[in-house]
């Protein structure tokens, strides 16, 4: 599969590296694709990059790998290249504030997921990979030991079956958290985020916190 990851960050690279690993196809993207020489001789052939139009283009799945605030300079450039295609929103609704501390930026009541779907509205968004620390994505996939679940939510089915796929590529369990309305479990902050979980125990929690 084409894969189009817009970002070239850590998770960005560790997702691109998970996937190629599988015999996945990745664009990573940059406004400087040309900074990106070293790093896409370590990924290997199967990587390459582009501005973020030509990575959206190439995907058959576009990837979400940037910072929250970064959002509103980049949906408005893809959003008709994205039409149609499964959005994989890997992003965190928090910025950086004095002290190092950290602000979530949408309301209670909302989910960055259906905020996005609003955004992309002929996109099909699948909220993922964004409730474990990427040194945590990097240390538990494939891990013998432990069989670390990565939740996600979805409205559409066959895109919910494409990153189901992509989540067990990677190395991880997926489990399904409903559909976006009932995404808040994966905003922050929550009791499955950041933290490196199996399925059954994701399972508990949210069973627990519904009673």
């Amino acid at each position: 599969m084409k894969i189009g990851i817009i970002g070239a960050g850590r998770l960005a690279q560790t997702i691109a590296h998970l996937w190629i690993k599988a015999g996945h196809r990745v664009c990573l993207s940059s406004r400087h694709p040309e900074r990106l020489v070293s790093l896409l001789a370590e990924l290997g052939p199967g990587a390459t990059a582009g501005t973020i139009d030509q990575a959206a283009d190439f995907g058959d799945v576009v990837m979400l790998a940037m910072p929250y605030t970064c959002l509103d300079g980049v949906l408005s450039d893809i959003a008709a290249t994205v039409a149609g295609k499964t959005v994989i929103d890997a992003t965190n609704p928090l910025k950086l504030v004095e002290g190092g501390a950290s602000a979530k930026l949408i309301a209670e009541t909302d989910t960055s997921a259906l905020i996005l779907q609003r955004r992309l509205p002929s996109s099909h968004v699948v909220k993922a990979f964004n409730t474990m620390w990427t040194g945590y994505l990097e240390q538990y996939a494939d891990c013998p030991h432990c069989r670390a679940c990565v939740p996600f939510s979805a409205n559409d089915g066959p895109s919910s079956e494409i990153v189901v796929g992509l989540i067990q590529d990677a190395g991880f369990d997926p489990f399904f958290v409903g559909r976006l309305a009932a995404s808040r479990p994966l905003d922050p902050p929550s009791a499955i985020w950041n933290k490196v979980l199996t399925c059954s125990e994701v399972n508990a929690l949210l069973t627990s916190q519904a009673a």
